[in-house]
């Protein structure tokens, strides 16, 4: 391949010049200077936004990341779990076994919650409760002792 002259050219001025430490010190001084009136003077709310987005959108990169990793964590052990139910075999729950002497046992105590008549029978529902009523409507010591007033009455 032929370079041509001005690639050469440019190449060359791009070339680095040394400075001497008084000289770099001197330079910097003059940017100092340029950029601290420049950046006094002008106030842009823009570059503070733009700050900002950056890192809320960098915070967000950082939460999107942790997420993939958890969740890389979780397919990894969901693997890892069937290799060992592959291997170890499957933990079934076992049954329960009930011995005779339990089963056969009748139980003298249950809660009311158990008993099933009162929902069967419509007599537990609405239970009669219990007259005190003798002869026309009133009760048996009223009645026997207003007949006997009344008698008292009709005598006098």
């Amino acid at each position: 391949m032929k370079r041509s002259c001005g690639a050469t050219a440019t190449a060359g001025a791009k070339k680095p010049v040394f400075l001497t430490k008084a000289e770099r010190q001197h330079r910097d001084e003059i940017e100092k200077s340029s950029s601290g009136s420049s950046s006094k003077s002008c106030y842009c709310p823009s570059l503070i936004c733009s700050s900002e987005r950056r890192n809320r959108k960098r915070e967000r990169e950082i939460e999107e990341a942790k997420a993939l990793e958890k969740l890389a964590r979780r397919k990894q052990e969901i693997v890892l779990e069937a290799i060992k139910e592959h291997y170890f075999g499957s933990k079934k729950p076992r049954k329960r076994v009930i011995k005779s002497s339990d089963k056969f046992r009748f139980s003298f105590d249950w809660d009311n919650t158990e008993d099933t008549l009162r929902d069967m029978n419509s007599l537990y529902q609405s239970p009669h409760e219990a007259r005190l009523l003798f002869g026309r409507g009133f009760p048996a010591w009223i009645a026997g002792s207003r007949r006997g007033s009344r008698r008292r009455a009709r005598k006098r």
